[in-house]
């Protein structure tokens, strides 16, 4: 609930211009996704917000993810910043035609819900782009099943452990 009046106080004292999904590893010691928030402090707080918010999935930054980084061709911050400033001089008409790029209205951006732009395109156009290759799926089913294969691995786990409890004597000092 905490980030929840986080997020209702951002949106009541700043305009949100842009929400950024970046790859995970962007950040070396970070092995999750990370998000640029792009705000302008509102001129009186309670404004209301008219224009759209700019989001953008990057895909790759220009150097590879691992520990080396070593400089790589494909780089979505260039096209992304671009779109960003045109999308800036006019944010109502802006239009454009790259997958990576949507257009949302600022209605979309509740305290309550998720701000991970990346949600907001469908799991088809994300795996279109590379964005799921860091989520796994699983139904019902699957679950169940995992759960149990876990339990039962525990299982195993603790009645060794007893075993061992047993067989190992205690020292005393």
């Amino acid at each position: 609930h905490s980030e929840d009046a986080f997020r209702a106080h951002i949106l009541k004292t700043c305009a949100i211009e842009a929400v950024v999904s970046l790859p995970v590893d962007t950040f070396y010691s970070t092995p999750k996704k990370t998000y640029v928030l792009v705000v302008r402090k509102k001129q009186k707080p309670g404004d209301r917000q008219t224009y759209p918010v700019f989001a953008y999935l990057v895909g790759s930054i220009g150097e590879t993810l691992d520990a080396k980084r070593f400089v790589i061709g494909e780089n979505d911050l260039p096209p992304m910043a671009s779109l960003f400033r045109l999308f800036q001089g006019n944010p109502s008409g802006f239009t454009t035609t790259d997958p990576r790029c949507k257009i949302f209205p600022i209605e979309r951006v509740k305290p309550e819900g998720p701000w991970l732009v990346n949600k907001w395109w469908s799991l088809e156009e994300r795996a279109r782009l590379g964005d799921v290759e860091a989520e796994c799926f699983v139904g019902c089913g699957e679950l169940s099943a995992l759960l149990q294969d876990s339990a039962s691995s525990l299982g195993k786990h603790a009645k060794a452990l007893q075993g061992m409890e047993r067989t190992v004597p205690i020292r005393q000092t």
